[in-house]
């Protein structure tokens, strides 16, 4: 994507957003919006929580938004129905900071449509301020809810979430709820603390929840990673929760949870409840879980590899073995490298 080909210049805005300040973006080819800092990116913000809102952004430049609270893009009843484009861009500075009358939270509130959100990079935190209330909580680094959104590829988070008070009801990594989503090629190297929760629900390190009654809805996560860390101080009889997808209930669809690998660490205090689990906390009859590699871990639907191999490229090849393009790639000069995304696998 070109969006900047003809369009006129403009003044550098301030590198870190002041929280406050909001400036319309520039179009470029096919109307795409343009973000080159925090303030036009809050200004998407701003037009979605007035009205379902489907223009689609592309990044051009990293971003700081200066750790000022976020409003979500879109919300449960205004959905965000575009495309993003991150170019391999990151938003810096994100804090979320999810509250007991918050229906869904993440740097998009909420999606219906079948956008996409591709090549971008998240930083930054989200704070439960209180328990959740009301029937659902959804969080997620990048989406809170996706009712529908048709892919989330080479997205990475590294963003810290604080469950101490109380997680939400679906929270992940990168995707709080997701109907129907591909997650290819993604990651989620932040640290999450999983603390009570009042309800049935599922906390990921990948996807809080696969949920959908929707006849031949497809979703899942592939060719992905989680090297992160999850504390979880519940013991919730109706909490799912595991460093992929805490619950995978596409009952009258199909989910494929395959060719992923974990080089985290999952500890959970006090007596563990047999609802936890390292790859899905929960699944139903239609999914589909394969090829699933944890680094020195032991577990059901996995297949343990060692820190060596982890490092010396081998992993890299069961990864990529029957994969039609190879989708991971390892810098082998690096001898604390591990498998990444590979550029070139990326349509």
């Amino acid at each position: 994507i070109d969006p900047e080909e003809g369009i006129p210049s403009r003044p550098e805005m301030p590198e870190v957003w002041d929280g406050k300040t909001v400036v319309e973006p520039l179009q470029g080819a096919n109307d795409w919006y343009i973000i080159t800092n925090g303030a036009e990116l809050a200004w998407i913000s701003q037009i979605a929580s007035k009205a379902t809102f489907a223009g689609n952004v592309v990044f051009t430049k990293d971003i700081d938004l200066g750790n000022h609270k976020w409003t979500p893009i879109g919300n449960a009843t205004q959905y965000y129905n575009g495309c993003i484009e991150g170019n391999g861009h990151t938003v810096m500075g994100l804090y979320l900071e999810p509250a007991k009358g918050d229906l869904c939270s993440g740097l998009v509130g909420a999606t219906n449509s079948t956008g996409y959100i591709r090549n971008l990079n998240l930083e930054g935190k989200i704070l439960f301020v209180g328990s959740p209330t009301g029937s659902n909580q959804d969080v997620g680094s990048f989406v809170g809810l996706a009712n529908a959104l048709s892919l989330l590829e080479n997205c990475h988070s590294t963003m810290d979430i604080d469950g101490t008070n109380g997680i939400g009801l679906y929270t992940g990594g990168l995707l709080g709820r997701a109907k129907a989503v591909k997650v290819n090629q993604c990651s989620y190297s932040g640290n999450m603390i999983a603390g009570k929760n009042n309800s049935k629900g599922g906390w990921g390190g990948l996807v809080g929840t696969f949920n959908s009654s929707v006849v031949d809805a497809k979703g899942g996560i592939t060719n992905s990673w989680f090297d992160g860390t999850i504390t979880c101080s519940s013991q919730g009889a109706f909490v799912y929760g595991s460093a992929l997808c805490g619950y995978a209930n596409l009952n009258k669809g199909m989910c494929t949870i395959k060719n992923n690998y974990i080089n985290g660490s999952v500890t959970i205090m006090g007596v563990t409840p047999t609802n936890y689990n390292v790859v899905c906390g929960k699944a139903v009859a239609t999914t589909t879980i394969a090829d699933i590699y944890g680094v020195n871990i032991t577990s059901t639907n996995v297949t343990t590899v060692t820190e060596t191999q982890l490092h010396n490229g081998e992993l890299s090849r069961k990864l990529n073995y029957g994969v039609p393009v190879g989708a991971f790639g390892q810098d082998m000069s690096n001898p604390s490298s591990h498998p990444v995304v590979f550029a070139d696998s990326i349509v």
